[in-house]
């Protein structure tokens, strides 16, 4: 039980010597877990915002990290997040929020649609790009950089504090360039 583990790694991190738990799935009893980590690693838990991953996070998580979500969708799982926090008796502003999204820029609309092809091409498709992209636009940061600096605003303004950017043509460092110089613009 996921619940049960993150306890469990909490507990050996930062519990005393003689650190016992007692669950449904796991027993511990004296543990002595040395080095102790210092500084305690952080945990991030996440998904697409199920109200068990939410209630995971509330109680064991440093950070929330959803997946697959469009900024207007971030907003109403964040809001969600917050009353699994309180519901849970944590101060909603202790859990770091983040979202994992597609990344795909180029500096024009015809190298950005170009690089779409190629990405097509990497996993097996063909065809229309824009066909490709229409269910994925909205939510990825994607496009030209004024497109990708919109989006990355857009989820900035949902609640994201963090993005994770899933970066799909990983022998291609130009859209990563491109993502540095726009890094202060957000």
């Amino acid at each position: 039980d996921l619940e049960e583990q993150l306890s469990i790694v909490r507990g050996l991190w930062s519990g005393p010597d003689g650190w016992t738990f007692d669950g449904a799935h796991y027993q511990v009893r004296d543990a002595l877990f040395r080095p102790k980590p210092d500084p305690v690693p952080w945990i991030i838990t996440g998904g697409e915002g199920s109200p068990r991953g939410m209630r995971i996070a509330a109680a064991h998580a440093d950070e929330f990290n959803l997946t697959s979500s469009t900024p207007q969708i971030a907003r109403a799982k964040f809001a969600a997040l917050d009353d699994a926090c309180r519901a849970a008796g944590r101060d909603p502003a202790t859990l770091v929020r983040s979202a994992m999204t597609g990344l795909h820029v180029g500096r024009s609309q015809a190298e950005y649609l170009a690089g779409v092809t190629r990405l097509m091409a990497r996993i097996g498709g063909s065809g229309d790009p824009e066909a490709y992209l229409a269910p994925r636009r909205p939510r990825w940061v994607s496009g030209t950089p004024d497109e990708a600096l919109s989006q990355m605003r857009a989820f900035r303004n949902a609640g994201a504090q963090r993005l994770l950017l899933q970066h799909f043509l990983p022998l291609e460092l130009e859209p990563l360039d491109l993502l540095a110089e726009l890094r202060d613009a957000i």
